[in-house]
């Protein structure tokens, strides 16, 4: 089943570099664009995925987003998250879904836009991004 995510950030012709930058993170995730801010996971194309990847794809990009609208200091209007989902794996005898991943594991896709435009949030930064979470020490 897809997810879908709509949002509104206040202003936003003004910010096009943060708006590349969203664009970009949910793209490299494997997100397809409905146009404007809208977006669904999986893409069409890949809906004979037997679940939704949540710990790979879909939680990453949403924290991304998350990431891009505290330290810029976006004015989100609103923003939904929709779908009849479920996600999991299971190892023991058929392999179902997606184990967790490791930051540097984790498939990321090719955005499919001009260089210029990619060059705003890079593949590396956003492994970058994926890498200082796993830094994350909960014990301390």
């Amino acid at each position: 089943m897809p997810i879908t995510f709509t949002y509104d950030i206040e202003a936003a012709e003004d910010r096009s570099d943060d708006r590349a930058r969203i664009n970009l993170s949910f793209r490299r995730f494997g997100w397809e664009s409905l146009g404007g801010s809208s977006w669904r996971f999986p893409k069409l194309a890949r809906q004979a995925l037997s679940t939704e990847d949540w710990m790979n794809h879909v939680i990453p990009a949403l924290m991304v987003f998350k990431a891009i609208v505290i330290s810029q200091k976006l004015n989100v209007q609103s923003y939904s998250l929709d779908g009849s989902v479920h996600s999991g794996v299971r190892t023991d005898n058929d392999i179902i879904g997606s184990k967790i991943a490791a930051s540097h594991e984790v498939e990321l896709f090719d955005p499919n836009v001009k260089e210029a435009r990619s060059a705003k949030l890079s593949e590396s930064r956003l492994r970058t991004l994926l890498e200082n979470m796993e830094k994350f020490d909960a014990s301390k």
